[in-house]
């Protein structure tokens, strides 16, 4: 939450956003808005390059080109490695602050530096991960991306295991979650499809509390 007088000195971003430029919007008057460069953009992302994933690469070259264009944006998103904060101005005056936050289970050294949660499967994820070639591995890692488990590790995947990463709930948990949101002033959710299609536009409609759309 921004401090009092300051509603506007930071706002999230998408890439519809940075795409398209900020939607017109009123907002309250305040010394940010009277800022040469306007207001600053917050924007939030997953794996930043040069890690996988093409939701960090264009996140990186969608705020970069703000930046260039005269805005102040803060681009925060995950990495592997080592954390930073890294800074670059423009001769437009803009500015890009990208800061990576190390996160993957897999990179720890051993079982015991992983929350409770994860050690069995991060014990069994290793010893397989090293039966691997080096050389194709990468490959492994992503057969079904965001969708598919290998059956040999669906065990550890676990109610706990969730819960530790993400918020799991019934329909109106879920909705309830998306309202606090809402009020806290989040404009925009990206929502993943995963599994039957069908059956995942009827979860979603009554989460969103409507009846969805359904083609096929």
């Amino acid at each position: 939450m921004s401090p009092p007088g300051q509603a506007d000195a930071a706002r999230l971003a998408h890439a519809s956003e940075a795409l398209f430029g900020p939607a017109d919007r009123e907002q309250p008057a305040s010394a940010a808005r009277a800022a040469a460069n306007g207001p600053e953009v917050i924007y939030l992302a997953d794996w930043l390059p040069p890690e996988f994933g093409a939701v960090g690469q264009y996140a990186l070259i969608f705020a970069t080109e703000m930046a260039e264009a005269g805005r102040r944006v803060r681009l925060i998103g995950l990495t592997s490695g080592a954390a930073s904060v890294t800074s670059r101005t423009f001769a437009s005056g803009g500015e890009l602050v990208v800061s990576r936050l190390r996160y993957l289970t897999a990179n720890h050294a051993s079982a015991d530096e992983v929350p409770p949660e994860f050690r069995d499967g991060y014990r069994a994820y290793s010893e397989y991960r090293a039966s691997l070639d080096a050389e194709t591995r990468h490959f492994d890692n992503f057969e079904g991306y965001l969708v598919f488990t290998p059956e040999h590790l669906e065990r550890f995947v676990t109610p706990d295991s969730m819960r530790k990463v993400c918020f799991v709930g019934s329909s109106s948990e879920v909705r309830g979650e998306l309202d606090r949101m809402r009020d806290a002033g989040v404009d925009h959710a990206s929502l993943q499809m995963a599994g039957d299609s069908i059956a995942w536009l009827r979860r979603m409609g009554k989460i969103a509390g409507q009846e969805a759309a359904f083609h096929g």
